[in-house]
């Protein structure tokens, strides 16, 4: 069981805990070569050189590199790291496979100092654009990017990868196929309030149509769009879900005499999410939002409805369908949205925690009136491949 902290205490430390009860032993970069979280960031430990703010220092500066645990953003023929410091700056270092051995190289957005008629002023220089064209100088592809990169992880990253895409050196060994895009399934479950509400003109949209909680469960397959970002993922649901929904009221406006009605609904369906999650990068617990959109297959469904009047001075009762089959249709469609946490529990295992709102079409459609659904879910996740 290995600890998250802040990002500082993970480029100089590495607290593991063999098991939940165990003593944590803390390993420096001198002691480890490389670690890992659980879904999560993984670090190897790299000699680092002395940062530089400034382009002239009078006093003598020690520069002998020291070991830290930086974390891996791109690996290949080229690998691309990063730390933030005491300073809370963020730093990017550069090793080339072919290299000889020593201390990365760091990516330098450097801060200059100059003394001008206005006083001393700063101004930065983009030396990390230089560095990398030298670096990169066997790929004529990635070189028009150089010019104007923007200093940021996103940017770095894509560069490096799209330099380990094209320099890939062909050999007379046969190749094992990579798959970038990593699929990983499980289990789903959780609970669903809903609320169906008519609209047109119906009796129907004097109810309240609104469901207790529901239970809901089904499989999902998520992939790991690693070629575009590991941040984000695709994930598809199928799940069993019964809504049920009943409502009495007074019909108004329909006839001369109050018309009192009560109407059970009951829908048995698949539904099937899809949604795009973009997880934050962060070590241990990782915060994701998602949106998407849905569908769901009608198995089965009730209809009911008891309606009351008088006449005569008498009550007159019928007993009918609330909406007759020729105005359902066997799928619905809608949008969705959510937020949610994804909590590692082993390795390549973790559970997530989500919340979601959902507006679909509903099953009713009519030209003069309709019943679209409105969804709010807790679900619980875990993933067993």
């Amino acid at each position: 069981m290995l600890f998250t902290r802040g990002s500082l205490r993970n480029s100089q430390q590495c607290r593991f805990r063999p098991t939940s009860d165990a003593a944590a032993v803390e390993y420096s970069p001198t002691d480890l070569r490389a670690y890992a979280f659980a879904d999560g960031p993984r670090y190897e430990s790299q000699p680092v050189p002395p940062t530089q703010l400034l382009e002239t220092h009078s006093e003598p500066q020690d520069l002998t590199p020291r070991p830290l645990f930086l974390e891996v953003l791109e690996s290949g023929r080229a690998s691309l790291y990063t730390r933030r410091d005491a300073n809370d700056a963020t730093h990017y270092y550069l090793r080339m496979a072919a290299a000889p051995a020593g201390p990365v190289q760091e990516l330098e957005n450097r801060l200059i100092s100059r003394e001008g008629y206005m006083g001393i002023q700063g101004e930065t220089k983009p030396l990390y654009r230089s560095t990398l064209s030298a670096a990169f100088r066997d790929c004529l592809a990635v070189q028009p990017l150089l010019p104007q990169l923007p200093f940021t992880a996103s940017n770095l990253t894509e560069v490096v990868r799209r330099y380990n895409s094209c320099s890939a050196v062909p050999t007379d060994a046969p190749k094992v196929a990579t798959h970038r895009i990593r699929l990983r399934s499980g289990l789903v479950g959780g609970v669903v309030n809903s609320e169906m509400r008519f609209q047109g003109n119906i009796t129907l949209k004097n109810g309240t149509f609104k469901s207790t909680a529901s239970p809901t469960a089904g499989l999902f397959v998520t992939a790991l769009l690693s070629p575009l970002n590991d941040r984000f993922h695709l994930r598809l649901e199928v799940l069993y879900e019964q809504l049920k929904y009943s409502s009495s009221y007074v019909a108004r406006g329909f006839s001369s005499v109050d018309l009192t009605e009560q109407a059970t609904f009951e829908w048995h369906s698949l539904h099937v999410p899809l949604q795009l999650r973009y997880h934050l990068r962060t070590a241990g617990v990782r915060p994701f939002i998602m949106g998407g959109v849905s569908g769901s297959y009608l198995l089965s469904s009730v209809r009911e409805l008891r309606s009351e009047y008088p006449a005569g001075g008498r009550p007159v009762v019928s007993n009918g369908v609330a909406v007759p089959d020729r105005d359902i249709n066997k799928y619905e469609f809608g949008l969705l949205a959510g937020a949610g946490l994804a909590v590692p529990v082993m390795r390549e295992h973790s559970v997530s925690l989500e919340a979601r709102a959902e507006r679909s079409s509903g099953y009713v459609s009519n030209s003069n009136y309709a019943a679209p659904f409105f969804r709010y879910s807790a679900l619980l996740s875990f993933n067993l491949f």
